[in-house]
């Protein structure tokens, strides 16, 4: 086992694939529906597919764009939800929204021919998963992979080219197409990618499912699985053509960035907040992903001091946000269709901000694409209406003392030969 084991997160699943990612985001073609906790290191980018490779870190494909403040679900199996419960069951599956705080592409990621497509995305907080049935673990071996060698991709993409996405999570087996046999498919293809798919088409990943795994499934003896990760949905033309198999960013020529962004991420970020803080509670409505709320200061050019892009519907988040004192602020909620969190009046989202146990502002009936609130913390950490002008700063300068100059008679001796005269 290589030593980026020690860094990255051991991960169970049951058994199940992600999809090849096109040109387009869509969904698996030609694969089944995964069952509930088969994949539980697959993340729902919102859009896109992602990899749980950390407690706090996600690998998904830079093409995908950033996903800085944007809610991400670990786990995901049903979209747009935490929780999925099959008829006849008493169980209930859970997966865990999250929050991508950092995000940081491949440095050498191409646009041009999506070479290096690769991005990791850093975790507001550290997620667990249940590693009983399958773990996962990088391939950094390339290797390891040998023509018509068995692979599953998965994810919520498209079921068919131009066609809608799936509800459910949904897997597919495809086989790996050596790079020589691929080039003579495609054109720019490089060592840093990896081909899979069957010459006749017909099962492939697709609009939707980029920047999800695909990976190899090996079998242990205790009838547990090890599924080794070998690429990120990258892109394709169209779904499941002829003799147009998925191309994904090969997993192991990633190696060295990967550690090395996973190092600078081992020491945990300072949790000690020098200004004040408030708590932030927004509970969505059946449209989750048009909501996003941003705590800007006023009068600033600076970026969001707080952002948050939500996914999940009907879903409360609650946190707390970090703000330097003497200064106004203005919270901000945004709704991209324009119904507020009352898609449905009689199920409405709300939001509220409490500082040391009052409530600062809510609203239970916002309905528009709008919404703001203004208020200050002066520099005694005290919630005000409008900060105080402080007294301009007076600066008293003591009297220079002088000292006097004792005359002395000059001992030095004229000296025509060393001396220079002006």
């Amino acid at each position: 086992m290589s030593s980026i084991s020690s860094i990255l997160i051991t991960l169970t699943v049951l058994a199940a694939i992600y999809p090849v990612v096109q040109s387009t985001p869509s969904r698996i073609v030609g694969g089944e529906q995964s069952d509930a906790g088969d994949f539980p290191y697959f993340v729902d980018m919102g859009g896109c597919g992602g990899t749980l490779i950390a407690p706090d870190a996600v690998l998904f494909a830079a093409h995908c764009g950033t996903r800085k403040s944007h809610q991400v679900v670990v786990g995901a199996y049903k979209s747009g939800s935490l929780e999925y419960k099959e008829n006849d069951s008493s169980e209930t599956y859970k997966a865990e929204a999250r929050f991508c705080e950092t995000w940081v592409p491949h440095p050498d990621y191409n646009t041009g021919n999506q070479n290096n497509d690769f991005a990791l995305c850093r975790l507001n907080e550290a997620v667990n998963i249940d590693t009983t049935k399958t773990r996962l673990e990088f391939n950094f071996d390339s290797s390891v992979l040998s023509s018509n060698d068995n692979l599953i991709v998965m994810g919520t993409g498209a079921l068919g080219e131009d066609e809608a996405g799936s509800t459910l999570l949904r897997d597919v087996t495809v086989p790996y197409i050596p790079n020589e046999e691929c080039k003579t498919m495609y054109g720019g293809i490089t060592d840093n990618m990896l081909c899979a798919g069957f010459k006749e088409g017909r099962k492939d990943s697709c609009q939707g499912d980029s920047g999800g795994p695909i990976v190899k499934r090996e079998r242990q003896s205790d009838n547990t699985f090890i599924d080794y990760h070998v690429g990120v949905v990258s892109f394709g033309a169209g779904c499941a053509r002829a003799n147009k198999p998925g191309v994904y960013a090969r997993t192991s020529t990633a190696k060295t960035w990967i550690e090395k962004t996973l190092q600078t991420w081992s020491v945990a970020p300072s949790t000690e907040c020098n200004g004040v803080e408030i708590d932030v509670s927004v509970t969505t409505d059946t449209y989750g992903y048009e909501t996003t709320v941003n705590i800007q200061e006023q009068d600033s050019k600076a970026d969001a001091i707080f952002s948050r892009k939500y996914m999940v519907s009907k879903n409360r988040n609650d946190e707390k946000v970090c703000l330097p004192k003497n200064r106004c602020y203005t919270f901000e909620i945004l709704d991209e269709y324009g119904d507020g969190l009352c898609f449905d009046s009689n199920e409405c989202g709300n939001y509220k901000a409490s500082y040391r146990g009052t409530q600062m502002f809510a609203s239970s009936t916002f309905n528009g694409s709008s919404e703001q609130n203004d208020f200050c913390i002066n520099i005694n950490g005290e919630q005000v209406d409008e900060l105080d002008e402080l007294p301009p700063l007076v600066v008293t300068i003591p009297p220079i003392k002088r000292r006097r100059r004792k005359n002395k008679k000059s001992s030095k001796k004229n000296n025509n030969n060393n001396s220079r005269h002006v």
